[in-house]
């Protein structure tokens, strides 16, 4: 195909094109069908566009009319999958320029259950005070083991008794467990998310007695032949009312993590690494409200230490 029929081609080819030539067996199954999923908003929202069309207006129309169904978060995510093939058309020459760029993301807004995405540290601490950690595995422990590491849900679950590095305090992400799909081991969700994760005393002493015995390679968090987020998420409900708190989700967990880590002065690199993001940009865009609620304290401190100056 000649540029000039690249150019003459619709978007939604080019992206399903694109999509199965550079994700396909490449990203997770799970991933592969959130791409899937924006195909089939582009061929509902952007059906007859042509990449010749495709302005940096008609791609904000794009967004703006997938805002008018969906919440912020989501129309971020659709931005984001069909922004990188973009990026390609813009580096193979299709495009004169990059019209993703600065796009503005709109969106329906959250009601206040779905706001609530985070807990603060003492509340955190009420929950923690509240989980039924004994001696045997439960989902009180996966609750805690997320809070403490930031892990996501498939990482925590695909966690087996040989990923625990028990002398030097770590846990090594290798991999992730398919609940949704396979019902098996796969890819972390990223290159980045291959990495280890420093645990602290308590935590690394109460798992090396509670895996003592188990086989190296078992999943530790197995609790069943089906394994659903609800599930993990309505008991998350239940201890949350009990401890006298704001419901959360177990996603939330990591979120909350995320948070207090950052308001006790760790970098954005760290929190980056540590939870597995592909990049910084990533972390700061998740992060922004909280970000821009530390500058807020950082411009009082500032202003302190200035008129502590003769």
């Amino acid at each position: 195909m000649t540029l000039e029929e690249q150019r003459e081609q619709l978007f939604v080819d080019y992206y399903e094109e694109w999509m199965t030539k550079y994700k396909k067996d490449v990203v997770r199954e799970v991933t592969y069908i959130k791409y899937k999923t924006t195909l089939r908003w582009l061929k509902k929202l952007a059906p007859d566009v042509t990449m010749r069309q495709l302005t940096k207006s008609e791609y904000q129309n794009i967004l703006n009319r997938y805002a008018l169904e969906h919440e912020k978060t989501t129309v971020q995510d659709f931005h984001h999958m069909l922004r990188a093939s973009l990026i390609d058309a813009y580096d193979e020459r299709i495009m004169e320029r990059d019209i993703s760029h600065r796009a503005v993301i709109k969106g329906k807004l959250s009601n206040i259950h779905k706001r609530t995405k985070y807990l603060n540290k003492k509340e955190l601490e009420k929950l923690l005070e509240v989980l039924d950690t004994g001696n045997k595995i439960n989902w009180d422990w996966f609750i805690m083991l997320i809070a403490k590491t930031g892990l996501r849900f498939e990482e925590a679950l695909a966690l087996t008794p040989g990923d625990f590095d028990f002398n030097n305090l770590k846990i090594h992400i290798t991999k992730a467990f398919d609940y949704k799909i396979t019902n098996e081991f796969c890819k972390t969700k990223n290159e980045s998310s291959v990495r280890s994760i420093l645990l602290d005393y308590r935590t690394a002493l109460n798992f090396e007695k509670l895996t003592k015995g188990m086989d190296p390679d078992e999943r530790i968090f197995n609790f069943g032949p089906r394994i659903y987020s609800s599930t993990a998420n309505n008991f998350l409900h239940r201890k949350c009312k009990e401890a006298g708190i704001r419901e959360i989700s177990v996603h939330g967990l990591r979120h909350t993590h995320a948070s207090i880590l950052m308001s006790e002065g760790v970098t954005l690199p760290s929190i980056s690494k540590r939870l597995g993001h592909s990049s910084m940009e990533t972390t700061q865009r998740v992060y922004l409200h909280l970000i821009q609620e530390l500058q807020v304290k950082d411009d009082g401190k500032i202003m302190a230490a200035m008129m502590e100056l003769m």
